[in-house]
């Protein structure tokens, strides 16, 4: 059974650096462990995922007008990032 996490930054603290110290501890986990790790983003967080080294695997479109959304849709990046073998000096 895989892991499941959760990574939200209170837009009053986002952009201070806390996200990126959460999210290279986790990678750097995934690393160790050879593992893959995959992700539903937000649009707003996109770029920083894509930094992080994520690359775009699909999209997840919700349309909301049946729950009062109006005609607009949900749209969420779907990402993946490879683990990354560190360099070990022979």
């Amino acid at each position: 059974m895989a892991d499941l996490h959760l990574l939200h930054t209170d837009p009053k603290h986002q952009r201070r650096g806390a996200a990126s110290l959460l999210m290279q501890s986790g990678l750097r986990r995934a690393n160790e462990l050879n593992l893959p790790v995959y992700l539903e983003s937000s649009p707003m967080a996109h770029a920083f995922y894509q930094k992080q080294g994520f690359k775009d695997v699909a999209q997840f479109s919700l349309r909301l007008n049946q729950f009062g959304g109006g005609d607009k849709s949900h749209v969420a990046p779907l990402m993946m990032r490879q683990p990354v073998k560190a360099f070990i000096d022979a």
